[in-house]
């Protein structure tokens, strides 16, 4: 069990954010810098159209990552509230069907991805020259589905039952696998995106496995046992966790537009530009995604015990979190972009190094406003407020970017592409404090 000074419920409100926000940020991390990682193997070792073929396929790993999320998180939430109110049985009926629920999607996404990866390939916008990497690419990644989502799903289940660190060990030891895996495959076994998908399919795997040994380990209060009501609660959850989905799926999306517009306007080398920019965006993202995670669980009991003033503590704490990271993100970006995109590329790729750097110029707000658009829409979520929690999740990742995507390059040209994604976060932004002074912490634990 959770120590007392890292109770949710009583601890010091600095202590407990703590406790469960560094290691949830140093997972994050780790996962991040594998990602990056993975990138810096690819662009050095198999080239720049490689780089472009995996950012083709990011719209369907946001695609499942949101699903998953809208499950996990909604579930999570949900059982953190109902620990809160000593309801044990409850807690694991949701975690029972919630899992089951993952497993059934998970596999048959790989079944019926597996039977049309062709169709799926050219959906994604891959041209001739494309199309290729992007089959070997997808085709691994989606034989492991199951254990990518599985060891996500258990381990917001991990933190919510008090072990946030376990859960973030097997994330970091995961990202070390997979960073030592692409070495091995890429570089000295020369097997290219191939080697790059199977290095990060097999980390996905150990993860999950870690998770699991570490519900064995730390005697969870959480059992499988069924219920009749089991699959009332996933949907719940589902409805609970739609804006983390909405937030995902429209990352992917968004960025399938993207890919789209700048192919035809910018083409193979402007893809790869815009794929070596997204790996800073990401690192940042994730690590403010990781903070806002990382108060669910806290906020969620709290919210079971009506601690309405702890709640706002949680909520100032992790936006000034993120406001911190935020400008120091900006600073690198703006001052260090050149230095960023030579990291990626092999010497001799200078149309695409221009590119990168002529991007990166633009874009660096985006980190200043998207940190505290995530933290606000984690926090409705927590408190069972799916709705504005996903007008603000639609309006930074889909709503806006797609109408300023259409705007912009008809008054700033081929520019107006790359200012889409800050000048979007800052509309967001206005919409998500409105809305979270709307849904206050004491007006909704009165209301409750």
């Amino acid at each position: 069990m959770v120590k007392q000074q890292f109770d949710p419920l009583v601890g010091r409100v600095f202590s407990v954010f703590s406790y469960y926000a560094v290691p949830s940020v140093v997972g994050m991390v780790a996962v991040s810098s594998a990602f990056i990682v993975d990138g810096f193997f690819i662009g050095n070792y198999v080239g720049s159209r490689a780089l472009a073929a995996v950012n083709l396929t990011l719209p369907v790993n946001s695609m499942l990552i949101g699903i998953a999320l809208m499950l996990s998180i909604g579930g999570s939430v949900r059982c953190g509230k109902y620990l809160g109110q000593g309801n044990i049985r409850f807690a694991s009926i949701n975690f029972s069907y919630t899992l089951a629920a993952i497993v059934l999607f998970s596999l048959i996404i790989t079944v019926l991805g597996t039977i049309f990866i062709k169709p799926l390939t050219m959906m994604l916008g891959a041209d001739q020259s494309l199309a290729e990497p992007v089959n070997q690419y997808l085709s691994i990644i989606l034989l492991f589905t199951l254990f990518q989502l599985g060891g996500l799903c258990l381990s917001f289940f991990l933190r919510v039952d008090g072990y946030p660190v376990l859960a973030s060990i097997a994330l970091i030891g995961g990202s070390i696998l997979n960073i030592i895996l692409d070495w091995f495959f890429v570089v000295q076994l020369t097997m290219g995106l191939q080697g790059a998908a199977l290095a990060t399919g097999i980390s996905h795997t150990m993860g999950l496995f870690f998770v699991l040994f570490s519900f064995v380990l730390t005697k969870s209060r959480f059992r499988i046992v069924r219920d009749k009501c089991g699959w009332t609660e996933v949907i719940k959850n589902a409805a609970n966790g739609f804006s983390e989905f909405a937030n995902e799926l429209s990352v992917g999306v968004v960025i399938l537009l993207f890919n789209w517009v700048i192919m035809q306007k910018l083409g193979e080398n402007g893809l790869a530009a815009f794929t070596i920019i997204n790996y800073s965006i990401f690192f940042a993202l994730m690590v403010c995604y990781a903070i806002s995670e990382s108060t669910q669980p806290i906020i969620s009991k709290n919210y079971g015990a009506l601690n309405g003033k702890r709640i706002y503590s949680f909520l100032k704490t992790a936006s000034c979190t993120v406001i911190i990271i935020g400008i120091s993100m900006s600073i690198i970006m703006f001052f260090f972009s050149e230095k960023l995109v030579e990291t990626f590329l092999e010497k001799g790729d200078e149309k695409v190094a221009d590119l990168a750097v002529m991007y990166a110029r633009y874009v660096w707000p985006v980190f200043l406003f998207s940190g505290l658009n995530i933290v606000f829409s984690s926090y409705l979520t927590a408190m069972q407020k799916p709705i504005p929690s996903a007008v603000i999740a639609l309006s930074r990742s889909l709503i806006m970017p797609i109408l300023l995507l259409l705007v912009l390059p008809v008054f700033f040209g081929d520019i107006g592409i790359f200012m889409a994604i800050p000048l979007a976060e800052v509309v967001a932004l206005v919409i998500a404090v409105f809305l979270v002074k709307r849904n206050s912490p004491n007006k909704l634990v009165s209301d409750g």
